[in-house]
């Protein structure tokens, strides 16, 4: 009926072919728009897939490092922009030294700058030479998530005093473990005063993961 119709009127035939063209361009912007806003959802999980820090039942805490370190570089030097101080530069030299200082502490659970009767100065010194450094530390407990233990959140709290709110489910990822470990040096007094040092031109950081916990060291090279 509408081709006989079409036929029948040559003017509204020509107004009709003259606007197919637009009524077909836009059927396909919209499924274009359409196709682009299931991309970007797809995306979107993509990227929360990979910022999950995973736990398996063996072996816990599955965590990436390298990309842990790579957002704690960027979470500091985000927070001292803020304080009107200059980025940072990542310092090969002082890669070693923070390792070094990281596996100590894993191996033998002690929390400190020390290391083999040597203070801070002393070790660093002992790999780098004459210089001005600073170094900052963190220890996170990291419990197994509150669906595998099988008990209540006040009995987890007792049992972990602690217990980052991180840790309590699927809430686990390396954008929350960076800026959490970011803030808490921020919120420490001395480790705080390292932070916005306007002498460092370069740092390392170094994590390692055990079942129990992670540790992190931070080194400031002048």
């Amino acid at each position: 009926m509408l081709r006989f119709f079409v036929r029948g009127n040559s003017s509204i035939f020509v107004l009709m072919r003259s606007l197919i063209p637009a009524i077909l361009c836009f059927v396909s912007l919209g499924v274009n728009a359409q196709v682009l806003i299931v991309n970007a959802d797809l995306n979107r999980a993509a990227n929360l897939m990979e910022d999950r820090i995973v736990y398996d039942n063996r072996s816990g805490w599955v965590i990436d490092h390298e990309k842990l370190e790579d957002l704690i570089r960027i979470n500091l030097n985000k927070f001292r922009k803020s304080e009107g101080l200059h980025e940072l530069k990542s310092s090969i030299r002082c890669d070693s030294v923070a390792r070094e200082q990281t596996r100590y502490m894993v191996k033998t659970g002690n929390f400190s700058h020390e290391r083999d009767s040597l203070d801070f100065t002393q070790r660093i010194r002992l790999v780098i030479g004459h210089g001005h450094f600073g170094e900052n530390l963190l220890h996170e407990t990291t419990p197994a998530p509150i669906g595998v233990y099988k008990e209540n959140y006040d009995h987890l709290r007792s049992k972990y005093p602690d217990f980052n709110f991180m840790w309590e489910a699927d809430r686990a990822t390396y954008t929350a473990f960076a800026r959490d470990a970011v803030k808490k040096w921020i919120d420490s007094p001395p480790h705080y005063k390292n932070l916005i040092n306007p002498l460092w031109n370069y740092f390392s950081v170094s994590s390692i993961s055990t079942s129990k916990g992670i540790y992190v060291t931070l080194i400031f090279e002048e």
